[in-house]
């Protein structure tokens, strides 16, 4: 429903020859609609400018692509009841990360000698951004603060740790392992509470915390307990992952529930940005809520 849709300094974009020609790029061989059918039509544009050499300012524009992709998979995640499991939100800047609708593939069967073929579909869903979603998104204070984070060029402990964060997010949307998707996840969550000893108590205290007693509130406070019993339960499985080698452990209600809280975390961390500058002050908060919580 919409031709463009602003993020901050940079935009997404409809496919348009215009878009190339409007710059001041001349097509001197006539390639450019060769070139524009190559693309297809059904892809959407990532457009913004970057200052320096072709190679720095190559890597700083598929950085922010990266990023801004992550910014919209949180966004899926949070509004969207299983989370981030049913989206594979991602920028294309490797042929790797082309999207195809399905893979073909040879096959036979025990029972016959007969070659065959199956196809598998593409995993996930689009994420339409219609009139609507563009209007809501434009309206959100939390995504405004999120664009001026991702693009401003110095940060804080806070603001680094969020910008680590939503590229773990945006890395596990390409990753077609489930347990992968998970450790990235968490990898999400450990951008903010890594730094104490007892990491499992800090990341699910932490998470439970932020979530529970926040501005968005996002888990009722009669929830809290089990938040932070599954959140722990889950760390426990990322830890089998990493330090077993286990691979056939985690289902698909594990990434939704893990994609869904870590985007809120995001999220609520950039809502406290402009009153905390390292992430340790709220989780030293977090670690006294749960306290008073064990005493009552």
């Amino acid at each position: 429903e919409i031709e463009s849709f602003g993020l901050g300094s940079f935009r997404l974009m409809r496919p348009k020859a215009s878009v190339v020609l409007d710059s001041g790029i001349p097509d001197k061989d006539g390639s450019l609609p060769t070139l524009m059918k190559q693309m297809g039509e059904d892809q959407v544009w990532f457009v913004g400018a970057i200052n320096g050499t072709y190679e720095v300012a190559k890597r700083e524009f598929f950085h922010q692509a990266r990023l801004a992709a992550g910014l919209l998979a949180i966004s899926a995640a949070s509004t969207f009841e299983q989370g981030a499991h049913a989206f594979r939100i991602g920028a294309v800047t490797s042929p790797e990360e082309a999207r195809t609708p399905a893979t073909v593939y040879l096959s036979w069967s025990e029972k016959t000698d007969h070659l065959g073929f199956g196809r598998q579909w593409r995993q996930g869903q689009d994420y339409q951004i219609d009139s609507t979603l563009a209007d809501q998104l434009r309206v959100a204070p939390v995504f405004a603060t999120m664009l001026r984070i991702l693009q401003q060029s110095r940060h804080n402990k806070l603001e680094g740790a969020i910008v680590r964060a939503v590229y773990w997010f945006s890395d596990a949307h390409k990753d077609p392992a489930a347990v992968m998707r998970l450790v990235k996840f968490w990898s999400c969550i450990e951008s903010f509470f890594s730094q104490e000893d007892d990491i499992t108590r800090a990341v699910s205290i932490g998470t439970a915390a932020v979530l529970t007693f926040g501005a968005f509130g996002f888990v009722p406070r009669s929830n809290y307990v089990a938040t932070r019993r599954r959140l722990a339960a889950l760390y426990a499985k990322r830890s089998k992952a990493v330090h077993d080698g286990m691979h056939d452990h985690v289902d698909a209600s594990d990434l939704a529930d893990l994609s869904q809280w870590a985007a809120w975390l995001i999220l609520s961390m950039a809502e406290m940005s402009d009153r905390y500058t390292e992430a340790k002050h709220i989780l030293e908060q977090s670690i006294a809520l749960n306290e008073k919580q064990s005493r009552t």
